[in-house]
């Protein structure tokens, strides 16, 4: 006959042993949406980065619907902490911060790619007075200052970019002239320099989101040079320099967010592949990225925002409530749970 766990746990106790500690696991899908704090200015296709716990918001489209070189940043209110461990009680909802301004890049841009690397943040292509741009900078926060570095071998519009491995990767995004838009610019900061590696991805991919999974990186969904929308979710695997597939999302989807959290990724609004209009729909992916489940919808439709993840909260910063630009300062917050593995119990799934 078997034991009731009760029972167990009893016998456990009279015999002096010791019950194991309460143990805890993020559900995302019992993460809630939260506003604020609101950004200072509204803003638009702005470059993005987390570094030492502060999200850094660089450029985009302003109020008056043109470029900006504005840099704001989220600093996490003092003694939060940012990583709790999986054997800690839930906390409360994490303190929100609030917003400060950092010295501006040097010029006016949107659709840039933003990524964290030793210290620096670098920023990548995207479009300045109007024109797809090689450009590339590295913010150093320690002294507050930005400094040009060699420019991209390919301009880039709307590419997304990872550091991995100790360089960087830039992905997709629309070339001038069209030219080597599946090539995958490699930067290594020990040498300064780019490479190419030619025919790197599988077809063109504009408005795609990447995101460090585990040991690879996620590049999801976006347009083809037809312009159409894709449900592709795709794995890099920078050591062999290979891809491998994850399952497809429901809906294709450009100009989205895109977050990993622990083992899944979190696909957030942007332009629906079947209405062609912005949508407040989310998708989660299962572990690994097999499989995706429908999320909790946005408030309202959002495309063209910044993503950020802060330990287990994933930001949704500005963007536009429609297919235009229009930006907003609106700003969310998806703060996903630490929830109690039940006794005999597994963590959700």
């Amino acid at each position: 006959m078997m034991s009731h766990p009760a029972l167990v746990l009893a016998a456990l106790l009279s015999a002096g042993a010791t019950p194991a500690p309460d143990r805890y696991a993020l559900d995302p899908h019992a993460g809630i949406w939260l506003h604020g704090p609101n950004l200072p200015s509204p803003r638009q296709d702005a470059a993005v980065a987390v570094m030492g716990g502060r999200i850094y918001v660089i450029g985009g489209f302003g109020p008056s619907d043109q470029p900006t070189t504005t840099t704001f940043v989220l600093e996490p209110a003092a003694g939060t902490n940012l990583n709790p461990t999986l054997d800690q009680p839930p906390a409360p909802t994490l303190p929100v911060g609030s917003w400060s301004t950092a010295q501006q890049i040097p010029e006016a841009i949107d659709h840039a790619a933003a990524a964290p690397l030793d210290g620096f943040i670098y920023v990548a292509g995207g479009t300045v007075e109007k024109l797809v741009t090689n450009k590339f900078w590295r913010y150093d926060p320690s002294d507050d200052s930005w400094a040009s570095m060699p420019p991209l071998p390919i301009p880039r519009y709307g590419p997304t970019m990872q550091a991995f491995g100790g360089k960087l990767y830039l992905f997709g995004g629309a070339a001038s002239h069209g030219h080597d838009e599946r090539s995958i610019e490699v930067f290594d900061p020990a040498t300064a320099s780019w490479d190419l590696i030619d025919n790197g991805l599988p077809v063109e991919r504009e408005a795609s989101q990447t995101a460090i999974f585990g040991d690879r990186i996620a590049l999801v969904g976006g347009r083809d040079s037809g312009e159409h929308n894709l449900t592709s979710c795709d794995l890099y695997d920078v050591a062999r320099n290979d891809w491998s597939v994850c399952s497809d999302m429901h809906v294709g989807r450009s100009d989205f967010g895109l977050a990993a959290v622990d083992d899944r990724l979190f696909a957030i609004g942007g332009v629906n592949l079947l209405s062609g209009l912005t949508t407040q729909t989310t998708e989660i992916s299962g572990p690994g990225g097999r499989g995706w489940m429908d999320g909790h919808w946005l408030p309202a439709p959002r495309k063209g925002m910044s993503i950020a993840v802060v330990g287990h909260t994933v930001w949704v910063i500005g963007g536009s409530n429609w297919d235009a630009v229009s930006p907003t300062a609106n700003v969310l917050r998806y703060v996903i749970p630490l929830v109690k593995v039940k006794f005999g119990g597994r963590a959700p799934q």
